[in-house]
């Protein structure tokens, strides 16, 4: 987390990062260039090992790939420090900025709730120039029941660092996020053009979770 507040708020929003409000596989060429041009990572190698994980459906960390070539912890560190030392809002999606914009136009709170490595997460973070906002990177898919096991207390309050809600919304490209949503939550489901996670046939979309193609048809006074 990167602030702190003291008080209690009604809803959290708590947008993804990866394929929600950051596109992923741009930013990944970038973060290619740059191991490449490190001397101690080959490109075609990279971008081959990342195919072949997505299409078993098994998410890349770049973080865990560095560390399996045997990159010592020096390595990564400076592939990373390099990579997000350069700036560059164009890894966002056009809808990225506008709908965090619009959550603090509108006083609500946000989370940027992001599943991955911790260096890897940061990196991109940081590459996108979000690093400023609170966020939470966790190594668990099913974001909604980690909610309820770990951050939800006996009064049925959400608290995650300081920030305390009576909600959270997550908002996620990845239908594995509400695995077993419970009733009477609230969560989206986004369904970007083009998009690569895909619900298994016969999945039916739980009760309270909404579906839609980009960030800003999200309606924040329901």
């Amino acid at each position: 987390m990167s602030h702190d507040i003291d008080h209690e708020i009604g809803t959290l929003w708590a947008p993804d990062l990866d394929r929600t409000l950051f596109q992923t596989d741009k930013a990944f060429e970038l973060l290619v260039e740059q191991c490449d041009q490190s001397g101690l990572v080959d490109a075609d190698h990279m971008r081959m090992f990342k195919t072949t994980l997505e299409n078993a459906d098994i998410s890349f960390d770049t973080e865990y790939y560095l560390v399996s070539l045997g990159l010592s912890d020096t390595d990564i560190d400076g592939i990373y420090n390099e990579y997000g030392s350069q700036v560059d809002p164009s890894v966002l999606y056009e809808d990225s900025l506008p709908f965090l914009q619009r959550l603090e136009s509108k006083k609500l709170r946000s989370v940027i709730y992001t599943r991955g490595s911790t260096k890897a997460q940061l990196a991109k973070l940081k590459k996108s120039g979000l690093d400023s906002l609170d966020y939470l990177i966790t190594d668990r898919v099913d974001k909604t029941n980690e909610l309820e096991d770990t951050y939800r207390d006996a009064s049925g309050m959400y608290r995650i660092g300081m920030i305390v809600a009576n909600e959270v919304i997550v908002i996620d490209d990845n239908w594995q996020a509400f695995k077993n949503f419970r009733p009477g939550n609230r969560g989206v489901l986004l369904r970007r053009p083009g998009a690569k996670i895909n619900p298994p046939k016969g999945w039916e979309k739980p009760e309270g979770v909404d579906v839609h193609e980009g960030l800003m048809e999200i309606d924040l006074d329901k």
